[in-house]
């Protein structure tokens, strides 16, 4: 016996292979190196229609953020040598 009627589990792993694509366009578009606003809004629609929680694109932003940060981070000190060097 199956646990899904055919073909449902086929669509519902689809289903979530979309998610999870459209969770890393969020991703992607909410990095600090794209920042592109409107392929987020339509890929954070996409995750929410293919079923992701609201709690789980928030974790995808956070995630973003925290390497958007990390970028800056690394990036100050050299963006300063360079300033200096020019003086």
């Amino acid at each position: 016996m199956q646990a899904y009627p055919t073909g449902a589990a086929e669509k519902d792993k689809f289903t979530d292979i979309q998610q999870i694509k459209e969770l890393i366009y969020c991703a992607f578009d909410a990095a600090a190196t794209h920042l592109y606003q409107p392929g987020l809004k339509l890929h954070m629609r996409n995750a929410i229609r293919y079923g992701a929680t609201p709690e789980e694109i928030m974790e995808v932003l956070e995630i973003a953020t925290l390497l958007s940060l990390h970028t800056a981070t690394v990036a100050a000190p050299i963006l300063e040598r360079e300033i200096v060097s020019r003086k």
